[in-house]
């Protein structure tokens, strides 16, 4: 059994186009935008089903390489975990659908804050026990 890997924290990108896309892409090969290319996660809403993926350290340098050769991005991953907690969160860490794939999809795609992950993973758990 190989060992699970280790969650290291990523900025992601999201794109209304794929020429949006393209151009970031075209930008990162000439060695100005920190990240790779990846499908977009089912939970982020992009246009274009693209995004982009940096290391959380890179977070300023991407921003900076983006806005600074005027590339267009939808929005950053912040920001949509920020609408997600907005719109489908309570103040004490619940969500407003309890099932067992938005219990997962939110732990996954790191959607709710860190003070909240244990209470979750325990009902998520719970939940196969019923």
């Amino acid at each position: 059994m190989s060992a699970a890997r280790k969650r290291v924290p990523k900025v992601v990108v999201a794109f209304a186009s794929t020429g949006d896309a393209m151009a970031v892409e075209a930008a990162a090969r000439a060695g100005g935008v920190p990240g790779r290319m990846i499908p977009v996660p089912q939970t982020v809403s992009a246009g274009c089903g693209l995004a982009w993926c940096a290391s959380a350290e890179e977070r300023d340098a991407l921003v900076q390489a983006l806005e600074g050769a005027g590339l267009a991005y939808e929005a950053l991953h912040e920001k949509i975990v920020a609408s997600f907690q907005k719109e489908f969160m309570t103040e004490r860490g619940r969500l407003v659908s309890e099932t067992q794939t938005a219990l997962v999809l939110a732990l996954g795609f790191h959607l709710v804050p860190e003070r909240f992950r244990e209470d979750i993973k325990a009902r998520l758990r719970a939940s196969f026990k019923q």
